[in-house]
């Protein structure tokens, strides 16, 4: 890839950063991969063929003014920091983030839907954090829900290589109450055209909702099933996730997912993660200048 990347949407994962990639993406100045959360940056085995994937993901762009870029685990896991300076020295570093008690339930019914969590209660999840934090992959990157909530220790990662001049720090209550002024305010600190007009606001973005088989949606969902095995031997690199994206969103975005409103964390369970998360939300709030006492 001959264009550098010019700013990379490192998450928080189920912060909204589908949503803000989806509405920048819409800017005409920007140009993103159609495809988000490449895991290019976090799995070795990509990571080593990165020209390839990089090449994949960026052969639309044609005269976009900006280049762009998103994995919602990047703030996760430690190394990315330094894989996306390697790419661009200036990168610009765009964040968003949801309060971390939220965004960890919200997490969890997100993996229920897609057949990845198989406990059958959020506290049952919490449990197995540690021995998850050291598991495969997909444990790691998905199935541990406390530390991806740990904003203050990830963010400062980024400021030691990036600076924080050259990050950006916005909130999911920001891109929910006022989409089009926090857009737009990116769109000035990335340096294009601040109009709106064209962006669909309307649109959302990972509505929550459950399988009326989760047996099908753990089949067809599960990056270790047989379907997701046979696709990676038989399917060409380039175009497993265009086949694969759109035979999975038939079969469960359209016939098998149905609306859903989770249930109220268990009081008990919400105590106790506000006293968990009370430190790291202190130190983030000092970081950011931004009062976070709202996030209990």
């Amino acid at each position: 890839m001959e264009r550098k990347i010019d700013f990379w949407i490192i998450g928080a994962s189920k912060a909204g950063s589908t949503s803000l990639n989806d509405y920048l993406t819409q800017h005409p100045h920007i140009y993103l991969p159609w495809e988000k959360d490449y895991n290019v940056l976090i799995r070795e085995d990509m990571y080593e063929q990165r020209e390839k994937y990089f090449r994949m993901m960026y052969k639309g762009l044609r005269h976009e003014k900006i280049v762009g870029g998103a994995l919602a685990e990047s703030m996760y896991f430690p190394y990315v920091a330094e894989r996306l300076f390697a790419l661009n020295q200036q990168m610009k570093i765009l964040a968003i983030l949801r309060n971390p008690i939220d965004r960890a339930y919200s997490s969890y019914w997100y993996n229920r839907r897609n057949g990845w969590e198989l406990c059958q209660t959020f506290e049952e999840a919490l449990k197995k954090e540690s021995s998850r934090s050291q598991g495969t992959l997909l444990e790691q990157c998905t199935l541990t829900y406390l530390r991806h909530g740990h904003y203050y220790e990830q963010l400062r990662r980024y400021e030691k290589i990036f600076g924080f001049d050259n990050m950006y720090i916005t909130f999911t209550d920001d891109l929910q109450g006022s989409p089009e002024k926090t857009i737009r305010n990116i769109l000035i600190w990335l340096g294009t055209e601040p109009d709106c007009s064209m962006i669909d606001f309307s649109r959302r973005s990972n509505e929550a909702s459950m399988p009326r088989y989760p047996w099908l949606q753990h089949i067809l969902m599960s990056p270790d099933s047989l379907c997701r095995r046979l696709a990676r031997k038989m399917i060409p690199l380039s175009l497993q996730k265009p086949i694969m994206r759109h035979f999975v969103f038939k079969l469960t975005e359209e016939k098998n997912l149905q609306p859903f409103r989770y249930p109220p964390m268990h009081p008990d369970t919400h105590k106790q993660l506000i006293d968990y998360y009370t430190p790291y939300n202190r130190e983030l709030s000092k970081m950011v200048g931004r009062n976070l006492s709202h996030w209990q």
